[in-house]
C-alpha cells in the first residue's frame, strides 16, 4: 500500500505533475506551430509560395496528422480556439480567412 504523504511520494507526485505541465506546454506550442504553418501554406499568395509545393506539403501534413492520438487532436482543437480568441472580434478580411481556415482544419485534414 502506498502512503501518499511520505516525503518520497510527495516528491514523486510533484515531479510527475511538473513533467505533465511541461509536456502540455510543449504540446500546445507544437499544435499552434502546426496550425500556423498550415495556414501559411494554404493562405499565402502564389508569389509567396509555389502552389504545387504548398499542396504537397499540406498533403504530407494531413497524412502525418492522421496518425495523431485523440489527445493530440484535442490539443489542436484547443489551439484553434485559442488562435480565434487571439484574433478577436474586430477582424480584417485576412484574419477572417485565417479563422475560416482554422474552423475547417480538423475536418479538412481528416481528423474529425
Amino acid at each position: 500500500m502506498l502512503h501518499h504523504d511520505t516525503p518520497v511520494n510527495k516528491r514523486q507526485i510533484a515531479l510527475t505533475a511538473g513533467f505533465v505541465g511541461y509536456v502540455r506546454a510543449k504540446m500546445k506550442s507544437l499544435a499552434k506551430s502546426i496550425l500556423n504553418l498550415a495556414a501559411f501554406l494554404e493562405l499565402s499568395s502564389d508569389d509567396i509560395i509555389n502552389p504545387d509545393s504548398a499542396d504537397k506539403a499540406l498533403e504530407q501534413l494531413a497524412s502525418d496528422l492522421r496518425g495523431a492520438t485523440t489527445g493530440e487532436i484535442e490539443y489542436l482543437n484547443a489551439a484553434i480556439r485559442q488562435e480565434i480568441v487571439e484574433i478577436g472580434e474586430d477582424r480584417t478580411p485576412e484574419q477572417q480567412d485565417r479563422i475560416d481556415f482554422f474552423l475547417s482544419f480538423l475536418e479538412n485534414f481528416g481528423l474529425k
